[in-house]
């Protein structure tokens, strides 16, 4: 059942950022999709859209990765398993003193004082009711298995919260900077309590979201109390979102990866990879409305069995990161989106693991990469991309190199809010 609701929600998320250009309107069935999809078109002027436009793809992605989003824990494990830093219950509250610093430090926002206060309050008083509840609801155990409320995250949800208020006061009136400021606290903040062992990705993903969605609904709601009163600053225009410009971007990439090659151990002894997980940072600068150069640092993990003619058992993980730049090519193929590709080569590095006393040991080498996306605004300053990347790397102290295919989505700041 719970299979049945993802590929819901997968249908839902593409239909979401579709656009009926699309499409041929030619066959009976493409012509119903368009007008359905011109009927979500209407829908993106409806202020239930403008409340959880941004909040939605968050919220989603936790959702569908509830299950497999464990298999992320695996790149904290093979990185860093050590890994613990204290004081985490405290950076959740980075964010809001962000937030009343700038304000105290008499530097102008969108509200007053009072409008403020009052937004910050609803925002908190529906962000701890959905946290709450679903955590109640779920009582999903933590990786560490230390308590059984790990879904979604607290922490991740109250600096989310406060980072978007943060990007209402002063990201949309005064300069894009203070989001950034304030959405990279936020992210830090989920990003330790991950490597800490205390929540999985799609607890923080769906923590974020309802952070997110929770001060979108404190300032519908504070704006039915104020009306009009309270407002200092209107939002700072930063141009229309021209599709017909790829977007200079930086972000952050999550994906499943599978290397399709066997890995021999010994002569008899063979390691088969299984599906395993990849992250890291992603960034482009496009110098014209088609070419760009962009590079990424990429972390990934795939678990493995140990195969000995008919027998087999669990093996060590293969770990290993890139570090790749290269071409970048883009073009719209519909109002808001775009359809491009990239090759790439890099350096990358082979960590010793073992298990079962089989042991991978480490390695350096260099790749050669591939793949296509497909790219969406879901906001101002913000897009979502969808990505197929293929690479093999070759490695110079082992006896196999990896091909290995990921697939995957990235969360992108768009670099042009910062050229008006």
């Amino acid at each position: 059942m719970m299979i049945r609701y993802k590929y819901l929600l997968i249908t839902a998320v593409i239909l979401f950022f579709a656009d009926g250009e699309v499409f041929s309107q030619q066959a009976p069935l493409q012509r119903a999709i368009v007008k359905r999809l011109q009927y979500l078109d209407t829908l993106k002027t409806t202020q239930l859209y403008k409340t959880t436009h941004v909040a939605a793809p968050f919220i989603l992605s936790g959702i569908i990765l509830y299950t497999p989003g464990r298999r992320f824990q695996d790149l904290r494990n093979g990185f860093a398993p050590e890994f613990s830093v204290k004081g985490d219950d405290y950076f959740q509250y980075l964010p809001t003193m962000m937030l009343y610093s700038i304000k105290a430090g008499g530097i102008k926002g969108k509200s007053s004082w009072g409008r403020m206060l009052t937004t910050h309050a609803l925002s908190a008083v529906t962000m701890v009711a959905l946290v709450s509840g679903i955590k109640y609801t779920v009582k999903e155990p933590r990786p560490d298995k230390s308590a059984d409320k790990g879904f979604p995250s607290g922490h991740a949800a109250l600096a989310f919260m406060s980072a978007n208020m943060v990007h209402h006061e002063y990201g949309l009136t005064r300069s894009p900077w203070y989001s950034v400021g304030a959405y990279s606290l936020a992210t830090a903040t989920s990003v330790i309590r991950i490597l800490n062992n205390k929540h999985y990705i799609h607890d923080a993903l769906l923590g974020a979201g309802m952070g997110i969605l929770s001060t979108e609904l404190g300032y519908y709601f504070s704006g039915l109390i104020f009306k009009n009163r309270g407002v200092l600053m209107s939002n700072k225009y930063f141009g229309e979102i021209n599709v017909d410009r790829p977007s200079s971007f930086i972000g952050f990439t999550l994906g499943f990866n599978k290397i399709f090659n066997t890995i021999p151990i010994t002569s008899t002894v063979n390691l088969k990879s299984t599906w395993g997980t990849t992250s890291g940072i992603e960034g482009a600068c496009y110098f014209n409305n088609r070419w760009g150069l962009g590079a990424a640092l990429t972390a990934n993990s795939s678990p493995s069995k140990v195969v000995r003619g008919n027998f087999s058992l669990s093996g060590p993980s293969v770990n290993w990161y890139t570090i790749a730049a290269g071409a970048y090519y883009s073009a719209p193929v519909t109002k808001s989106g775009r359809l491009g590709g990239k090759v790439a080569v890099g350096y990358s590095s082979l960590l010793e693991n073992s298990f079962n006393d089989y042991t991978i040991a480490s390695s350096e080498g260099f790749s050669l990469s591939g793949g296509v996306f497909f790219e969406q605004h879901i906001t101002q300053g913000m897009l979502v991309k969808l990505y197929t990347n293929v690479e093999k790397t070759f490695f110079n102290y082992n006896k196999f190199d990896l091909f290995n295919f990921v697939s995957g989505a990235s969360v992108n700041l768009d670099l042009r809010v910062f050229s008006y």
